[in-house]
Formats: structure tokens, sequence, C-alpha cells
């Protein structure tokens, strides 16, 4: 659990926001509603996985993905990371929803983050597939999207 803690820390990395209608803004919980059940030790997402977890990163293209409901309208970024025991997609995706209602009143700019989910106006849903998650980041807003890309890529370990 300590290494799935290590590089959302490490690379500012989340920031999610559960999904509202389609072309709308993203929308953001009260920190109350949203932290329910995640321990203060995990709110901060000080975090959820080594940079040896990140499997791969690909770019998510909304023309790819457009009858996919499980999947964030727009282009974007998916990140896979090696599953971890007691961590399950429904319970990141509470974390990253519990860290994005931190961000929100906190104010802080999403500049002075690295991490591909604090990009402001994405949505972002967690999926699972057997011994990985995937993380997907999108946004119907292109300079947004290659800015995800971009911070999502930086995640991956050296070659």
């Amino acid at each position: 659990m300590r290494n799935l803690l290590t590089i959302f820390a490490f690379a500012g990395f989340v920031s999610a926001a559960s999904g509202g209608l389609a072309g709308a803004a993203p929308r953001v919980q009260t920190v109350q509603v949203a932290c329910r059940e995640v321990p203060d030790a995990e709110s901060s997402l000080a975090v959820l996985v080594s940079p040896e977890d990140v499997l791969r990163v690909d770019e998510l293209k909304a023309r790819e993905h457009a009858g996919d409901p499980t999947v964030p309208q727009g282009d974007g970024a998916r990140i896979t990371i090696a599953a971890q025991p007691f961590v399950n997609s429904a319970w990141l995706q509470r974390v990253i929803d519990c860290h994005l209602a931190h961000n929100a009143v906190s104010h802080r700019p999403a500049s002075a983050s690295r991490s591909p989910l604090d990009v402001e106006g994405t949505t972002i849903t967690v999926s699972a597939e057997p011994g990985t998650l995937t993380i997907n980041i999108g946004t119907n807003d292109h300079q947004a999207a290659r800015e995800v890309l971009a911070r999502a890529r930086a995640l991956l370990p050296p070659r």
C-alpha cells in the first residue's frame, strides 16, 4: 500500500471529478461527502503508486471511445497502473474525488501541480481489469488535453 501511495504524491497526482452531463463542467463534491470513508492519510493522496507501478500511458482520443460510457468525453490520457492489494477501482475513484474536493476548497492553482489529474476542466473515471487499474482523464478543451497527456507521460518510469 505504501508503494501505491507514492507516485501520486511525487507527481502531485490526483484530482478527479464526478462525471456530470455530457459537455457540462465537472462537478466537485463537498469535502464532507467526497471524503466519507477515505482515511485522512489517503485523502491527501500522498498517493497511490510508485513510478514502477505505472505500466503505460496512452493518449485518449474522443473519436476512439465515443460509445464507451465508462470513459469521459473528450481527449486526454489513459494511465494504466499495476493493481495493488486492497485497492479497487471504486476505492481509487473515492480517493480521487476526495482529493479533488480538497483542491476545490484550497483554491490551489492547477499550475502548482505536475499531476495530470490536477488540470482544470477534466473529468476522471477509474476502471479495472485483472491486474490493473485504469485512470481515464478527459476534457473537451484541446489545450488542457495536451497538458493532461504531457503530465501523464511524465509519470512513466525512465526506460
